[in-house]
């Protein structure tokens, strides 16, 4: 007679809690926020969220904030406030079933331009992580007191010096219909015109573009930012 054998699969199935998105109690924005301003949300299991946008009031447009930004851990979001925000929001996380959190953004006033002793400050510098493209690299940096003429504003790469420019331009206003944080000039310009600098006419973000890997292996980088020769701190 010839066995059977038979063969048992068992199957086990491990079910683990889902640990929903929650902000820190009361969480609020304190006060009115400038475009470029960078602000931090607080709470739990934030590393879920994929998006923020900001809901507009009073018949405002909504307005994305991009995606490359945003600077998430699970207890932390930071991200900047879009150059083209004025007015009141609700700022909308995604995904996500929580409560908006209010936003006053009020612009920095046409009168209220930077003197020449005004000290350079960098907020963020974003993206923290980048990938070169044929050899060059894009990214932006956030913070108060730049001059919205680009010719004052020179940018220091701690080891390698002063960018040499080859070209810059002032950005586009902010109620232009853009993206925001994304260059709009030197996206148009040929490679021997870079690197290419763009600031924002608030004076609070510098964009540069096509700025060019001098390693094969290109670690993490510190910056500063010159305003006539006045420095700000790495």
């Amino acid at each position: 007679m010839r066995p059977i054998c038979k063969f048992v699969l068992a199957v086990s199935i491990t079910c683990g809690a889902v640990v929903a998105q929650k902000l820190t109690p009361d969480f609020k924005f304190e006060g009115s926020r400038q475009p470029g301003d960078t602000l931090k949300i607080t709470g739990t299991a934030l590393d879920s969220i994929k998006a923020i946008k900001l809901k507009g009031q009073d018949g405002k447009p909504d307005i994305s904030v991009p995606a490359d930004s945003l600077k998430i851990t699970p207890t932390e979001i930071d991200f900047p406030v879009p150059a083209g925000a004025n007015g009141t929001y609700q700022v909308e996380l995604s995904p996500g079933n929580g409560q908006p959190v209010p936003l006053t953004v009020t612009p920095k006033s046409s009168t209220g331009t930077n003197t020449p002793t005004d000290k350079p400050v960098i907020d963020s510098v974003f993206p923290t992580t980048t990938y070169p493209v044929q050899d060059h690299f894009s990214f932006e940096i956030n913070g108060r007191n730049f001059s919205p003429a680009p010719e004052d504003d020179q940018v220091e790469v701690e080891g390698q010096g002063r960018i040499f420019f080859g070209s810059r331009y002032p950005s586009l206003s902010e109620d232009a219909t853009k993206e925001a944080a994304k260059p709009i000039e030197c996206n148009g310009q040929t490679p021997d015109k870079y690197p290419c600098l763009e600031v924002t006419s608030d004076g609070r973000r510098l964009l540069i573009s096509g700025f060019p890997r001098r390693y094969p292996y290109q670690g993490p980088m510190r910056v500063r930012v010159f305003v006539k020769d006045t420095p700000s701190e790495l």
